[in-house]
């Protein structure tokens, strides 16, 4: 029951999950606009570094794949705030994906190594 949820958006795991697969539904039935608006009010939502994650990645693929945009907004905004390695590798990858695809290897190489100096002291978790 939506709004009764133990959640501070108001919703259960039960109903987060629900909205979930019917974001991906539409998604991957080719309906961008109705999955942005799922999307987005997941995102509001979200309370964990992997919900944030997947939720970013998912606005993104509807973004590039669906509607031929590429507001890497969608993921920058999320990956600021990703504490866990794994989840900010993911969402650095599909970023650098994008970037190549649209502007070539050059440029997803030149903003890797943009995003390598400005690091912290975090060890690097994967080759990208």
């Amino acid at each position: 029951m939506a709004g009764s949820g133990d959640r501070p958006g108001g919703r259960d795991r039960a109903d987060a999950g629900a909205a979930a697969r019917a974001a991906e539904a539409a998604h991957f039935q080719g309906r961008p606009g109705q999955a942005e608006q799922e999307l987005a009010v997941l995102a509001a939502d979200a309370a964990s570094d992997a919900e944030r994650a997947r939720v970013a990645l998912l606005r993104l693929d509807n973004a590039f794949f669906l509607r031929g945009g590429t507001d890497l907004r969608l993921i920058d905004d999320v990956a600021d705030a990703i504490t866990e390695p794994l989840w900010r590798g993911e969402l650095l990858a599909r970023r650098f994906f994008v970037v190549g695809a649209n502007s070539g290897p050059r440029a997803a190489v030149e903003a890797g190594s943009a995003m390598l100096r400005r690091s912290s002291s975090e060890p690097l978790t994967a080759a990208m």
